[in-house]
């Protein structure tokens, strides 16, 4: 897959519909660089297990719909089920998917430095072991700080996954912002430290989209570890 620096890059972005894979994307784009298309990954019925999130497989469509980027949806193989995959074997899966109908140059990841379930390092590292070119752009930037470049972005997000222990119930709704922020300082000053693995988010609205995600109706589902915001209806 050819790069071109003068004209920008093709880039097929990993997305799950939340904050850090979109405020990525976003960053790649206002670099100059074009969207061939959004990865997702759907777990099928033990998403959550995995992901520490619902499936909204239906919302990503949406998404992409109001980007207008074509979606390459890929399930959740039981190779990668068993937890014996590496990062590179499922990074060559993703792209593998991608390729066989866009062309791209590289692929774009939301993934941190402080990210203990795959890191930015760790991103580009197994990506460059197997011929893959991965961009991080958020890497470098703690959770308060891409709060923070996330809201100056125009970016607006929901919280929709947390972490019992970490995070109260009570935040599940709430955009994803300063308040949230707040909130996350306030309990780090009594010692309890969230960061982005302790929730998951939904992106409303964006730059990006052709008109934001209004959300109709919802409900509270809860396992042993985490809380979730189901999105029954929206359009």
């Amino acid at each position: 897959m050819p790069e071109n620096r003068n004209l920008g890059m093709n880039i097929a972005a990993i997305y799950s519909g939340g904050k850090d894979g979109h405020l990525a994307m976003l960053k790649m784009v206002n670099a100059g660089h074009r969207i061939s298309c959004i990865i997702t990954l759907d777990g099928g019925d033990g998403h959550s297990f995995f992901f520490h999130d619902l499936r909204k497989t239906e919302i990503v469509q949406s998404h992409a719909e109001r980007m207008g980027i074509p979606i390459v949806i890929v399930p959740l193989e039981d190779w990668m089920r068993q937890g014996s995959a590496g990062t590179g074997d499922i990074l060559r899966h993703l792209a593998n998917a991608a390729a066989a109908k866009y062309e791209f140059d590289a692929l774009c990841s939301g993934a941190t430095d402080g990210d203990d379930e795959g890191n930015s390092e760790g991103f580009r590292a197994a990506g460059k072991s197997i011929g893959l070119r991965i961009e991080t752009p958020l890497a470098g930037l703690d959770a308060a700080e891409i709060l923070r470049q996330q809201e100056e972005a125009g970016i607006r997000a929901i919280i929709v996954a947390t972490e019992k222990g970490k995070l109260p119930e009570s935040v599940l709704g709430i955009e994803a912002g300063s308040r949230f922020a707040a909130i996350l300082e306030k309990l780090n000053k009594k010692g309890i430290y969230a960061d982005g693995n302790d929730f998951q988010t939904l992106v409303i609205d964006s730059p990006l989209f052709s008109s934001p995600i209004e959300i109709k109706s919802s409900e509270i589902i809860r396992d042993r570890e985490r809380a979730y915001l189901k999105i029954t209806e929206f359009e």
